[in-house]
């Protein structure tokens, strides 16, 4: 069974190997939380990701990290739009306001979704990524807010 202790050995582990500062992690009764600077969004949700598979682990909160630096909202929208040219997600559109980028439409392709979220968290400045896209094939609207800090925070 793991510690506490050894939770947030792992934090600082999963850093270093990833070549970033350590994040501050608090660590009570199966939560963790999270705090501090990450590069990118994509980083945010990949330590998410390794800790919430620790059978110890009952929830991991990350919304006090930072992503760092931020950027102009204009220089974000054409890395943005570049990636989403790339993406055969034609009938998404993205806006980005404060490095949040707002992905609205509808899109048959699940997998052309998610591969085109996944690449817009690893952009430099993107905070967050909020998906009001409905997937066509079912109908079904695809709603997805990550929990990092609000921007401007």
């Amino acid at each position: 069974m793991l510690t506490d202790e050894d939770l947030r050995r792992r934090v600082t582990d999963w850093c270093r190997a990833e070549g970033i500062e350590a994040l501050d992690a608090t660590v009570r009764e199966g939560t963790i939380v999270l705090s501090g600077t990450l590069p990118t969004l994509r980083h945010a949700r990949l330590i998410e990701r390794e800790l919430v598979q620790q059978r110890e682990v009952t929830s991991v909160v990350t919304s006090a990290i930072r992503i760092e630096p931020r950027r102009p909202d204009a220089q974000l929208a054409r890395e943005v739009e570049e990636i989403h040219s790339g993406c055969g997600c034609p009938h998404v559109s993205l806006d980005v306001f404060e490095g949040v980028v707002s992905m609205s439409g509808d899109e048959p392709d699940l997998n052309a979704l998610q591969l085109l979220e996944d690449r817009l968290s690893g952009v430099p400045g993107v905070v967050d990524i909020r998906s009001t896209v409905t997937l066509r094939s079912s109908s079904q609207g695809f709603e997805r807010e990550s929990q990092t800090a609000p921007a401007g925070a």
